[in-house]
Order: C-alpha cells, then structure tokens, then sequence
C-alpha cells in the first residue's frame, strides 16, 4: 500500500490546521488480506492526535458485530467476555447479559461439555438438561436443532431417526398415515404419497414393490390379485 495516494475529506480549515502538524496524524483502518499481490485498507480513518478528530475515507464495511446490531461499546464487552457475535445474539435473545451468559457456559463446562460444545448447545437455545438429553441419544446439535425445527421433540426424533427417516420428510409420511416403523418399511421404493396408495390389499413393502417393479399401478395390481384369489 505504500506509495499510493488517496483522497482524505477534510473541511478546508481543518485541512490548513492539520497540515502545520503532519507528524501528529495518524491512519486507522482494518487490512484485508486477499493474497500475495492484494490487500485492502477498508474501515480507515485520519486521526489528528491533537484534537481526537477522526476523518473517514475510503471503503467502509460493517463489522460482523455491526451488522448484527451491536454497537462498539457492546461489542467490545461481549468479545472481552470471549464470545463472538452469533453467540452473543443467542445469549442475548434467551434475557443474558455477557456476565450471566459467561456464567451459563461455565456451568455447561462443569456439566462435561467442551467449551466448543457448549457454545454450540446454548448458542441455539438448549439449556443444560436439554442438551444431555438429546446429547444422549446420540443427536448433534445441528441434527437436534434440525429436528425441533420442524417441531418434533426428542422421543419421537430418536424413532424417527432410527427409521432413517430425516427430519424434513416426517410431516409428508405422518400426513400420509405412517409412524416411524412402517414408514421405515416403506421408504424404500416409495415416496409417502405412493406408499399411502400401495399400501391397502398388500401384506408388506416387499410385495409391493414387486408389483411396481413388474409396471403395475396399485389398482391394477390389486385387480390381479383379486382376481387370482377368486380363481384358486
């Protein structure tokens, strides 16, 4: 960056003051790194050190911390407590202040979990005993969060994902009829709206999937069947 030049807005009675003291100025700003051959001086301001003044100039962007309605002094007490600004918005939007939120991962710490676990539990919305529960039952908090996302809570999670069944798709199989153990039965071959349409005048999966196989729909295969029990 050394050498280029750069135009600095300065009111022009400023700009004549600050000129008979240049080695009381000062530049400020945050370098972004791209690579070898470029850099970018962004956020940047001209300091005079005598008055306290600052002048923007340049490209300015929001800090991560900005953009998720922090202000600098808020800011600066949630990083001095160690944490970044998605878990200081959780902690926040569950009524903590840095202190109790600080306090709050302590307690997970105590609890067994490793401080990134824990951030990462009550960052979105467990607290402890939730976190062990699903914790215990094997969920992640992405798969745990997932799943409470589309409003299904832990026993019926645990079954449903025994079933192999993903937490997007169980509203579709209970709306067509199917809990966790006949929808893992079906699954395979089938969508649930399909599987809904086989499923009546067949023993099981299998069967029907052997008549989907062969071209039939599920009225003509029942047709067949029907019939060949009418002829024996």
């Amino acid at each position: 960056m050394e050498g280029n030049k750069v135009f600095i807005p300065v009111p022009r009675e400023k700009a004549i003051e600050i000129s008979k003291h240049k080695d009381k100025l000062d530049i400020q700003g945050m370098i972004r790194y791209y690579d070898l051959q470029n850099t970018e001086l962004v956020n940047a301001y001209l300091v005079d050190k005598i008055s306290g003044e600052k002048f923007a100039f340049g490209k300015h962007v929001k800090s991560d911390w900005e953009t998720a309605g922090f202000d600098p002094a808020g800011a600066k007490e949630w990083k001095d407590a160690g944490f970044n600004p998605e878990e200081a918005t959780a902690c926040k939007k569950e009524g903590h202040d840095s202190t109790s939120c600080k306090n709050r991962l302590k307690q997970f710490e105590s609890a067994g979990f490793a401080s990134l676990e824990a951030r990462a539990w009550f960052s979105n919305g467990f607290d402890i005993n939730g976190a062990k529960e699903w914790k215990g039952k094997g969920f992640s908090t992405s798969d745990a969060l997932a799943w409470k996302k589309n409003g299904i809570g832990l026993e019926l999670a645990a079954q449903w994902s025994k079933a192999k069944i993903n937490p997007a798709a169980v509203a579709e199989w209970s709306k067509a009829g199917f809990d966790a153990n006949t929808a893992a039965e079906w699954k395979t071959g089938f969508e649930p709206t399909e599987a809904k349409e086989w499923r009546p005048g067949f023993k099981n999966a299998d069967e029907a999937l052997q008549w989907k196989n062969g071209g039939f729909d599920p009225a003509t295969a029942r047709g067949y069947k029907k019939a060949r029990r009418g002829a024996g």
